[in-house]
């Protein structure tokens, strides 16, 4: 689970460049991967023993202020590969409450995204 190349040592390949088994190809799936291979090169290059993998994926569609649905996945290395672990997504029928926590956990996910570059 460092994401080095199996073919070039050396080599780290993240995102769209892997068979991530699984793992779909989207943006926050490799920044997931992004973040461990980055763990994993600074590991190897401080001597230090990886630390191990946080794999998810996470998509939230806002239908309305305070209303939004979400999918979250979270993922496992299995025998070379990427397997999915557990899945959570939004139910027909949900309370208000937690549509309402939905959205404010997307608002934060978008903030995190774009205070930094364009804030």
């Amino acid at each position: 689970m460092t994401f080095e190349s199996k073919l070039q040592a050396g080599v780290h390949v993240v995102g769209d460049a892997i068979s991530g088994g699984e793992m779909p190809k989207s943006a926050f799936a490799t920044n997931s991967q992004a973040k461990i291979c980055a763990f994993a090169i600074a590991a190897a290059l401080t001597g230090r023993e990886q630390a191990a993998p946080h794999l998810f994926n996470t998509c939230f569609t806002i239908l309305a202020p305070n209303d939004a649905v979400t999918d979250s996945i979270t993922f496992k290395p299995v025998a070379g590969s990427i397997k999915i672990n557990d899945i959570f997504i939004s139910q027909v029928g949900e309370s208000d409450e937690l549509r309402r926590q939905g959205a404010r956990q997307a608002d934060g996910w978008y903030a995190a995204f774009t205070h930094d570059v364009f804030g």
